[in-house]
């Protein structure tokens, strides 16, 4: 998009929101058949202003999937409160139903990385025995300190929704992570999923 199209105003700012639309941008946020959603229901972000990119240089299958006419598929969840201020939930591809209710993995990350034992943690959607996914929580403690994993369930009971919460915590000596530092989502995936994993 080449320029902010979701902000805060001096003196207008809430905590944990990215704000309301610029001037000269257009937001929607669509449900899996592209139908608009109403506030407080998380939404995949569309967003249309002069600045937008016409495509991806020479990747074209990537531009198709990305650009629908003047509107841009960003790939981010996000939810409209009713004033009209969006909040970010992560990425689309990040986020699983729990009971039909999306849970937004950044979010419980949050609630868990707010414990005093926990330095790193990642949810994702592991599948249960149905076919159906449930929270399952990777988490890194922090040096040296002896993680209470009761004291951490209730910390999660506090402050999260019960389909929110994580049906297990494994607690790991490191998560994967990329060149940059950046935490691989998707080996934490194949973790859920069975692949071995290095323990704490």
């Amino acid at each position: 998009m080449t320029h902010i199209y979701i902000s805060n105003r001096r003196g207008q700012a809430q905590p944990g929101s990215s704000g309301m639309p610029v001037v000269g941008y257009e937001i929607r946020l669509v449900d899996d058949s592209g139908q608009e959603v109403p506030a407080g229901v998380p939404g995949q972000l569309r967003v249309s202003g002069a600045s937008a990119a016409t495509g991806y240089w020479c990747r074209s299958q990537e531009t198709r999937r990305s650009f629908e006419g003047e509107w841009f598929r960003s790939g981010d969840m996000y939810v409209r409160s009713q004033d009209g201020r969006y909040t970010y939930l992560g990425r689309a591809g990040d986020m699983f139903k729990v009971g039909g209710e999306w849970v937004a993995p950044a979010e419980v990350e949050a609630v868990l990385m707010d414990h005093a034992g926990v330095l790193e943690a990642v949810v994702v959607g592991r599948p249960r025995e149905d076919g159906l996914l449930e929270p399952a929580a990777y988490v890194v403690p922090v040096r040296d300190a002896e993680l209470d994993e009761v004291a951490l369930g209730q910390h999660c009971s506090d402050h999260l929704a019960g389909f929110k919460r994580p049906r297990e915590v494994v607690v790991v000596d490191q998560l994967p992570k990329t060149a940059t530092g950046k935490i691989k989502r998707s080996a934490v995936r194949e973790w859920a999923h069975g692949a071995p994993v290095a323990v704490a």
